[in-house]
């Protein structure tokens, strides 16, 4: 009887503390997501004008050899690799898979005038 109520009370604890995790990893993702909003206009700028364009991994990097906004640039791709990792877990998957997609989607909805990298590694502007 006394081990049935330990067992129990494990269940419980692991159990919340499941759900502390997902909640937790659900604000984090909020917060992610908000912050790539709050860069939304400017990076759209910067693809307009062929400063940086969409790399096959779904990172943004530079087209030539001028670095405007490189803190802009920083944060967001920092926050690409947390989100992915999120969706990874998530999908119960691999960062690479992650990054494999999301370079392939941010191609496909590239913008007229703005570059992205094909699978090559080579920038094509669409």
């Amino acid at each position: 009887m006394k081990q049935m109520k330990r067992m129990t009370i494990i269940s419980l604890v692991i159990t919340g503390l499941m759900l502390f995790f997902t909640q937790a990893q659900a604000s984090g993702k909020n917060e992610i997501i908000q912050q790539m909003k709050s860069r939304v206009g400017a990076i759209n700028q910067l693809l307009a004008a062929g400063a940086v364009g969409e790399t096959n991994r779904g990172y943004l990097d530079y087209i030539g050899n001028d670095r405007p906004r490189q803190n802009l640039i920083s944060a967001e791709n920092s926050d690409r690799k947390k989100l992915y990792a999120i969706i990874a877990k998530n999908k119960n998957t691999t960062v690479g898979v992650v990054e494999k997609n999301m370079g392939l989607l941010k191609a496909k909805r590239a913008k007229p005038g703005t570059y992205y990298q094909d699978t090559g590694g080579k920038w094509i502007k669409k």
